[in-house]
C-alpha cells in the first residue's frame, strides 16, 4: 500500500546486494537495473541510493561505496523507455538504425502524411458516391484528428499498427462512415510511412521505442552481449501492460540467463488504465508469465500516515471490495460463462484486495490524525455544485489553518487539472484576503503550494 516503503525496500535491497559478503555486485552499472515510469521517480531513486551509499561509507568507512555514489549515475535507473533506448542503441544489427540515432517527432510530416493518404481515400470515396462529403457527419480535418488520436493512443498502449487486422477491428455501428476503411486505407499506411521517414533519419518517435524492442528481442536466438544484468528491478508493477510484461520476460531470456526479477507495486495505487496497464499481471499473472519461482512479501506498515487516516483507507478497503464484488457476482449470475469460470471470477476482487489491510509501526499513535467526509448536495447545475465545493474547500483549509497546520500538512486532490485550476483560484482569492497565510504558488501547473510536501 501506499507510504509503505516500497521505495526504501528497493533501494535498501540495492544495499544489500553490493554489501554482502559473497557474489556482491562489484559493478552496478553493469550489473543492476531499476526501471520506473517517471523520470522525477528515477532521480529519486538515484537520489536516494547515493545516500544510502553515503550512509555506508560513513559507518563502515570502506572506499568502494563512494565509488557506488560515482556508479549510481552511469547505472540503467531510468523510465521504462529510456532504458528501451539504451538497449536499441546497443544492439544496431537488428534495429538497422545507428547507435547513434536519435529521438524525435515531426507532427508536421506526420499531419502531410494524413492529409496525403486522406485526401486520396476521400477522392476514391467520391467517385463511387459524389455525395460522399456530405453525407459524412464530420468535416475533413476533424476526421484526420480522430485518426491521429486513435493512432497516438494505440501507440501508447505499445500496440504495433502494422499487425492490427481487419478482423480486430470490430464492427462499424454507423455505416455512413466507414472506419474500418478509414483506419486500413489511411491511419495504418500513414504510420508506417512517418515510421519509415523517422528512420531514415536515423530517429525514432519515443513511443515506438517499447515496440521496436520487443520487435528486436523476438529475432535474437542467443542473447545480447551488451546485457549482461544479474538484477532487474521494476517499480509500480500494477502500471505494466501486456506488451511491457511480453519484453521483460524476453530480456530475461536475452541477458544472463540467472537474471533476478524484484518488482514492487500495490493493486490500490494502479492509475494507468488509459494506457492500458492491467492490475491483473501484479494479481495473478506474475506467478504464470515467470513461473521459475515467485517469492512474494507483504509490506504492511504504514510509515507516512497517522493513525487515523490508516484506520479510515482500511475501513474503505474492507467495504469497497466487498461492495464490488457482491455486484460482480449478480454480473456473473446472469452471464453465460461456463460454471468454473464463474467459481473463479467469483472471489477475485477479493482475493486481490485480501492483503491491503494495513498496521502502524510500532510507537506510532493510533489516535493521530483525522478524517473527515462531507457530502455536497448536487443542485444538478455543475456550476452551483463547484461554487459550493470551492466555498467549503476554503472554509475547511482556513479552518486548519486556524488550528496551527502548516501549508505542508495540507494536500489537495482533485479528478481532473479543470477541476485543480478552480482550487487554485480559489486558495488564491484566499490568499489575496488574507496576507498574513503567506501562500504562493510554485509550480508551473500552478497547482502546488508552498511548502507542501505532500
Amino acid at each position: 500500500g501506499a507510504g509503505t516503503g516500497k521505495t526504501f525496500s528497493m533501494v535498501s535491497r540495492v544495499a544489500f546486494l553490493c554489501s554482502k559478503k559473497s557474489d556482491a555486485v562489484a559493478h552496478l552499472e553493469e550489473e543492476i537495473a531499476m526501471v520506473t515510469f517517471t523520470n522525477d521517480a528515477a532521480n529519486n531513486m538515484k537520489s536516494r541510493l547515493k545516500q544510502m551509499f553515503v550512509n555506508y561509507f560513513i559507518l563502515t568507512n570502506q572506499p568502494r561505496y563512494l565509488k557506488f555514489v560515482e556508479d549510481v549515475d552511469r547505472a540503467h535507473i531510468s523510465t521504462i523507455h529510456r532504458f528501451a533506448l539504451e538497449i536499441l542503441r546497443s544492439a544496431p544489427l537488428y534495429t538497422g538504425l545507428g547507435t547513434n540515432f536519435r529521438i524525435g517527432s515531426n507532427e508536421y510530416l506526420r499531419g502531410k502524411l494524413y492529409d496525403a493518404y486522406l485526401g486520396d481515400f476521400l477522392a476514391r470515396a467520391e467517385q463511387e458516391n459524389p455525395n460522399f462529403m456530405h453525407e459524412i457527419p464530420v468535416p475533413a480535418y476533424e476526421l484526420k484528428r480522430k485518426l491521429m488520436t486513435i493512432a497516438d493512443r494505440l501507440l501508447t498502449k505499445s500496440v504495433l499498427l502494422r499487425e492490427i487486422k481487419r478482423a480486430q477491428m470490430g464492427v462499424e455501428v454507423n455505416g455512413v462512415l466507414p472506419f474500418n476503411d478509414l483506419i486500413e486505407q489511411v491511419m495504418l499506411p500513414a504510420e508506417e510511412s512517418y515510421a519509415t521517414s523517422m528512420h531514415d533519419a536515423n530517429e525514432i518517435d519515443l513511443m515506438e521505442c517499447i515496440i521496436l524492442l520487443n520487435q528486436v528481442l523476438r529475432q535474437i536466438s542467443g542473447t545480447l552481449a551488451s546485457l549482461r544484468l544479474r538484477y532487474l528491478f521494476v517499480d509500480e508493477f500494477q502500471d505494466t501492460d501486456d506488451v511491457q510484461i511480453q519484453t521483460f520476460q524476453l530480456l530475461q531470456k536475452a541477458m544472463n540467463a540467472d537474471c533476478r526479477f524484484f518488482v514492487v507495486g500495490d493493486l490500490k495505487q494502479s492509475i494507468y488504465r488509459f494506457r492500458n496497464s492491467d492490475w491483473t499481471l501484479l494479481d495473478e499473472r506474475i506467478g504464470l508469465d515467470f513461473p521459475t519461482g515467485v517469492t512474494e512479501r507483504t509490506l504492511a506498515e504504514n510509515w507516512r500516515s497517522f493513525g487515523r487516516v490508516v484506520e479510515f483507507n482500511n475501513a474503505l478497503f474492507t467495504f469497497f471490495p466487498a461492495r464490488l464484488q457482491e455486484r460482480y457476482n449478480v454480473g456473473l449470475a446472469e452471464s453465460t460463462l461456463p460454471p468454473e469460470r464463474c467459481a473463479l471470477y467469483g472471489g477475485r476482487i477479493l482475493r486481490a484486495y485480501a492483503h491491503s489491510r494495513q498496521a502502524l509501526p510500532e510507537g506510532r499513535a493510533a489516535n493521530a490524525g483525522h478524517v473527515r467526509v462531507e457530502l455536497l448536495e448536487h443542485t444538478g447545475k455543475k456550476e452551483e455544485w463547484q461554487e459550493q465545493a470551492m466555498a467549503r474547500l476554503v472554509d475547511v483549509v482556513s479552518e486548519l489553518r486556524r488550528h496551527g497546520r502548516s501549508w505542508g500538512d495540507i494536500a489537495v486532490l482533485t479528478r481532473t487539472r479543470a477541476e485543480a485550476a478552480l482550487v487554485t483560484g480559489a486558495l488564491l482569492t484566499y490568499g489575496r484576503q488574507h496576507p498574513e497565510a503567506a501562500l504562493r504558488i510554485l509550480s508551473d501547473d500552478g497547482l502546488q503550494l508552498d511548502g507542501a510536501s505532500a
